[in-house]
């Protein structure tokens, strides 16, 4: 039943519900430490979103039975370092689904995950909100705008200490009919092998944000391919048909600092060698006989212990009993509804500015 469109309706319905309640109840009340602690406000923050990203993994493993092959290098964060992490776009919804890779190698590398998204993402009710206060950097597809955009907020995240891993989509955008026809023109313009499972990555992006990391404190560039088997969610509306995938799979290849190169050409070219094999890999995961990931190169399987499902059916409880008691208070109680009218107004005021481009500027 959860399978279905009414199944659709109830995730995105539920998530967008249960993180506007949190932003509102446990978010908004954490904002004076902006101005008595920024690194407290953070880490804060930063824990309570860690909290409900485990959630949404929850209710894909747990409640819809999605299947997660996580396969290659462990991902790890490093106290005082930074990682870089690219992927192939495939979807509109990679990145939700990586969180389920990230808890598989541990909680602190989804406690320091930071991912750039478009911009017009940050207006999603709820959901939107709760990416401004995990400080995700919002990009508008625009290098001259996005190189201000991406240098203010990694300098924010070191005024405040924050390890990050960052989710950085070279791409730019997710592979879709009309984006792979783009991909093709540009192949044919630019002399180069036209791809059908990835697309072309944006490289001058990829050096600058590579370069810009290097100056603090970049430990690794982890290179992830992700493939679906079966269903393919290219967008939120198939969740919303209840068209969720079978199977997810992911492959990480570690890149330490030292084995990268540092100059800008040098750099460029090792991320078309790196999209040249990941479409190798993924033209043998769909059409080859091995239908694994990592049945290609590394061997090693993550599987998700005892201990993190046993975390997961916690976090099940815990979110969907205190969005119970939330609409409970809001429908009962007129001083809570008009708190959480209020919250949710200025959020939206908020949003047209992006708090976090308030907080890159603090």
């Amino acid at each position: 039943m959860l399978r279905t469109a009414v199944g659709g309706l109830f995730y995105w319905s539920f998530l967008a519900l249960s993180a506007t309640l949190g932003i509102c109840f446990m978010t908004v009340p954490q904002l004076p430490l902006l101005l008595i602690s920024p690194r407290l406000f953070r880490n804060t923050v930063d824990a309570f979103v860690s909290y409900y990203l485990m959630f949404v993994v929850a209710t894909m493993e747990l409640l819809y039975g999605i299947k997660f092959v996580i396969s290659g290098d462990k991902i790890e964060s490093i106290p005082g370092a930074d990682n870089l992490i690219v992927m192939n776009h495939r979807t509109r919804l990679d990145w939700m689904f990586f969180w389920c890779c990230l808890y598989r190698h541990s909680f602190k590398s989804i406690y320091n995950l930071k991912i750039s998204l478009k911009s017009t993402l940050r207006h999603l009710l709820g959901l939107g909100w709760a990416t401004q206060f995990s400080a995700f950097i919002f990009m508008e597809r625009s290098f001259d705008k996005d190189k201000h955009i991406l240098r203010n907020m990694l300098h924010y995240y070191r005024r405040v200490r924050k390890d990050i891993n960052l989710l950085f989509f070279v791409e730019g955008t997710d592979k879709t009919q009309t984006t792979t026809q783009r991909s093709h023109a540009f192949a044919d313009k630019n002399n180069l092998p036209r791809y059908d499972y990835v697309l072309h990555p944006r490289v001058t992006g990829f050096s600058h944000t590579m370069q810009l990391m290097s100056q603090g404190n970049l430990d690794s560039l982890y290179d992830v391919t992700v493939a679906y088997k079966h269903t393919i969610p290219q967008s939120e509306l198939a969740i919303l048909k209840g068209q969720f995938p079978q199977e997810v799979h992911f492959h990480v290849k570690r890149h330490k600092k030292e084995q990268l190169p540092v100059e800008d050409e040098a750099l460029q070219d090792y991320c078309k060698e790196l999209w040249k094999e990941k479409e190798e890999q993924l033209r043998e995961f769909y059409t080859g006989d091995k239908r694994t990931l990592y049945s290609w190169g590394d061997q090693h399987s993550v599987e998700c212990s005892q201990l993190r499902r046993f975390w997961l059916v916690l976090c099940i409880i815990f979110w969907i009993s205190a969005t119970v008691l939330s609409v409970y208070l809001i429908l009962t109680n007129s001083l809570v509804f008009y708190y959480v009218l209020a919250s949710c107004l200025g959020m939206a005021i908020v949003s047209r500015y992006g708090l976090d481009t308030i907080l890159a500027k603090l």
